[in-house]
């Protein structure tokens, strides 16, 4: 929501944030990048189907590929720095790397922090990778 949000203001010619922080991103509510497929059975909290479903209740009525819905089908020059934050078990990390390559081919500062076997927001767990994690989005929101 939050990339989705930031795109529609830029486009509307409004002030932006000066970052953005994303936690394990869902950029692309089609569900069909191939990575995903490989990532789901190492996923204890995401499945590709329910998701999908979710992600077609949450576009109500609007194409699965509407920029609003899944913002990796829009474009992120002009967007501010962002800080990306995904583990490798999480069903959206596919997403996540297709968005730190989207973000460098437009020219998008984007600080990317993937974390080894961690799973689906896991920097909100009370776990100390998280604590680390805190602290990074900490030191960048302020930067």
């Amino acid at each position: 929501m939050a990339a989705a949000l930031a795109q529609q203001i830029r486009d509307a010619g409004e002030a932006l944030p000066a970052r953005l922080v994303l936690l394990s991103p869902w950029m692309d509510v089609t569900m069909t990048d191939p990575g995903q497929r490989a990532i789901e059975p190492d996923d204890p909290f995401l499945s590709i189907a329910p998701a999908r479903m979710t992600g077609e209740w949450y576009a109500a009525g609007l194409a699965l590929d509407d920029p609003r819905v899944s913002p990796i089908h829009g474009a992120m020059a002009g967007l501010p720095p962002m800080m990306v934050l995904t583990g490798t078990r999480d069903l959206l990390n596919a997403d996540a790397h297709r968005l730190r390559d989207k973000a460098a081919a437009e020219g998008v500062a984007l600080t990317f922090v993937e974390a080894p076997a961690m799973i689906h927001v896991w920097m909100l767990m009370p776990i100390p990778e998280a604590r680390r994690a805190l602290d990074r989005i900490a030191g960048f929101i302020t930067s």
